[in-house]
């Protein structure tokens, strides 16, 4: 729906009789036209009021029918992952990386996270090979050097 109204002039039954020897006969027919609008956005608004309340309703039913376990698959499709790889974690944040800022990225993040941790992060598999795989709890790394070598342009 476009979001025009379409009037039915037959629905108008405009008067037949003069509007007054003063007043113009446009604003007779303004006046008519506002009225017959006016009388059918209220019965649009009660319409959709009573749609509204239906669907509020309809929504509680289907919540109190889900079990408790379909909670919990919800909740766990909406966690985050517990490890993050780089190339993931650049899409997560917007961002396309190449071959040799991921290699930069890497070399960067496990000394950062080295020099928090004592060791560099753990190898886990990845599309076919063993990748870093960082914390969540530790992203700030990621992050700030995912955005750093995107922002100097390293290629």
């Amino acid at each position: 729906m476009d979001g025009r109204v379409k009037i039915n002039l037959l629905d108008l039954k405009l008067p037949n009789q003069t509007c007054g020897d003063f007043t113009p006969r446009w604003r007779c027919f303004n006046n008519h036209v506002y009225n017959y609008l006016a009388t059918r956005l209220d019965s649009l608004h009660s319409l959709v009021t009573a749609l509204s309340e239906k669907v509020a309703f309809l929504e509680g039913a289907e919540a109190a029918t889900q079990s408790p376990r379909s909670h919990k698959k919800a909740a766990i499709a909406k966690k985050e992952p517990e490890f993050w790889f780089i190339q993931q974690r650049a899409k997560h944040l917007g961002l396309e990386i190449s071959a040799n800022q991921r290699m930069k990225i890497e070399m960067w993040a496990n000394e950062s996270y080295k020099e928090r941790h004592g060791q560099i992060p753990k190898k886990q598999p990845f599309r076919g090979t063993q990748a870093s795989a960082y914390p969540t709890a530790d992203l700030d790394i990621l992050d700030a050097t995912i955005k750093g070598v995107v922002a100097q342009g390293h290629s």
